[in-house]
């Protein structure tokens, strides 16, 4: 399957996109996109939602770690 037909089903977009927005390594991202065509709406379901979770919680303690390093940087000013 060619990239650009994964791309084609709204949810394998989704899948993709949270893929990108994680902090996972490469090669796990690789195999998730090459098992991607072969698992079920529901196994994409399952997985995209594992993802969201993941990216929220990133995105919490990445916003944590840059309150307190601007509350850090404030002492200096």
């Amino acid at each position: 399957m060619k990239p650009s037909q994964l791309l084609e089903n709204p949810l394998n977009r989704d899948v993709v996109s949270l893929l990108a927005a994680c902090n996972i390594p490469a090669l796990e991202k690789r195999v998730w996109i090459d098992l991607l065509p072969d698992m079920t709406d529901e196994e994409k379901e399952d997985l995209k939602e594992n993802l969201t979770e993941e990216a929220e919680y990133e995105t919490r303690i990445t916003v944590e770690a840059a309150e307190k390093f601007i509350a850090g940087l404030e002492q200096f000013i």
